[in-house]
């Protein structure tokens, strides 16, 4: 092909005789092009050999992509690259030599072999694993999340977890390799860690499923072949997926707030519009340096207090705490472009919108003594349809005094307001409702609108 054109590589396969016309003007062949159309499933890339800032390759993100010999290759029906999952840099020097590629000066000058293609590896979950609320829903949360593979850039970000113990079988090259996730690896003892076996051997315990399978891979069949790691433990596999899920409290979501991703991975609600409903409970995180190491910022709501932690090798290093997620944060001096409750998540429109439709208060027996949380169910359901004055919190405390689980309805209320005042429609309602979300429930074994009992 000449050096005048732009060629579609999307549907080549198997090209093991490609010519192609380097800058020198000498015609070279592409003997090690294998399988053009399983390069992991980049859409509308403009590609050449050189792709810089290429990562995870469900998402390759291509920062540059030139050729001196001015080809540019348009590779738009290419599916997965197993040999260049999760690296830094491509290993392309079979391809940078015979096009005469602008490459890094460390690529590899040894050619990886590929991989099987996703249709031939077959994985069986045998354990889901456990989920740790301390660990799954506590500071170093963010690292026991996986990114489902359908999320589109430029948007929310949803997970599914990454359980202890999950436990998957792959056959590869005709022999089963078994991939366990650990709690820690030898890079962080609070993050994930892969150990695979495979008969008698076995691997580290790694920090990715990608470095445990693959070297172990390697150790066993002496070849250099670099495998997906969220392909070879059913990471891309919906009914794994699905399995991985069930009995999840809160999926986590994420959204980039500039060039930081802020990790939302518990919701409350309250009735404080200056922080956009959010409330008790709430917790997000972001990724930033203190005192010039990484390190990770939690932002909290409790009761009335926002507070603003800072974790760092495994151990808290300052706690500010302040009345308002914007207060919180500028006492800490931390990332001063933008307001607190920005930094906490509560401007962005998905969030407030999930609160929004989960601002409903609730509360059970069992915290009818936390008068704060139970004030938010009156306050949401019927502050605004009953007396001002009434003494509302007395019904629940004398309830959870009595030695009797069950009340009469319309007795117990009567006793709160005045002899002579009449209930109408739209209060009782209110008043139902407002039982309902203390966790009460209507056990009248008869219908009547005189007399029911709770």
């Amino acid at each position: 092909m000449d050096n005048q054109h732009t060629y579609d590589m999307g549907h080549v396969g198997e090209a093991y005789c490609i010519r192609v016309l380097s800058a020198s003007g000498a015609t070279n062949y592409v003997g090690c092009v294998r399988a053009v159309s399983s390069i992991f499933d980049v859409k509308c890339a403009r590609v050449a050999a050189y792709l810089s800032g290429v990562y995870d390759m469900k998402c390759v993100r291509i920062s540059s992509a030139y050729c001196s010999s001015g080809a540019i290759y348009d590779v738009r029906c290419v599916g997965e690259v197993y040999c260049t999952y999760d690296v830094r840099f491509v290993y392309c020097s079979f391809v940078s030599r015979t096009l005469s590629c602008k490459v890094l000066s460390n690529v590899d000058s040894r050619l990886f072999f590929m991989a099987p293609k996703a249709r031939e590896i077959v994985v069986t979950l045998l354990v889901v694993g456990s989920i740790l609320l301390d660990l799954h829903y506590g500071p170093y949360s963010r690292l026991w999340w996986q990114k489902n593979s359908d999320n589109k850039e430029n948007e929310i970000s949803n997970y599914f977890p990454i359980r202890i113990g999950q436990t998957t079988k792959a056959v590869l090259n005709e022999m089963d390799f078994y991939t366990t996730i650990l709690l820690g690896n030898s890079e962080n003892s609070f993050a994930p860690g892969f150990i695979c076996t495979s008969g008698v051997f076995s691997s580290s315990v790694e920090s990715s499923s990608s470095a445990a399978v693959s070297n172990l891979y390697a150790s066993i069949f002496q070849k250099r072949t670099r495998f997906s790691g969220p392909l070879v433990i059913g990471w891309n596999d919906k009914d794994i997926i699905s399995q991985l899920s069930q009995n999840i409290p809160f999926f986590p979501f994420s959204f980039l707030l500039g060039k930081y991703l802020i990790f939302v991975y518990s919701i409350g609600t309250s009735l404080r519009e200056d922080w956009n409903n959010g409330g008790l409970r709430y917790k997000a995180s972001l990724n930033n340096k203190y005192h010039d190491k990484p390190a990770i910022f939690v932002s909290t709501i409790e009761d009335k207090d926002c507070t603003l932690e800072i974790y760092q090798d495994y151990k808290i290093k300052n706690r500010f705490v302040a009345n308002s997620p914007n207060e919180v944060w500028e006492i800490s001096k931390f990332i001063k472009q933008y307001k607190g409750i920005q930094l906490f998540g509560l401007e962005n429109s998905f969030t407030r919108k999930f609160i929004q439709e989960n601002s409903k208060p609730t509360c059970s027996p069992d915290n009818w003594h936390n008068f704060p949380l139970l004030k938010s169910v009156f306050d949401y359901n019927l502050k605004r349809r009953t007396l001002a004055n009434v003494k509302w919190y007395q019904f629940f405390e004398s309830w959870a005094k009595s030695e009797n689980p069950i009340i009469e309805f319309t007795s117990s209320l009567e006793k709160l307001y005045p002899s002579e005042y009449e209930f109408s429609d739209r209060e009782l309602r209110a008043w139902k409702t407002t039982l309902r979300a203390a966790g009460c429930h209507n056990i009248t074994p008869w219908s009547s609108h005189e007399s029911e009992v709770w």
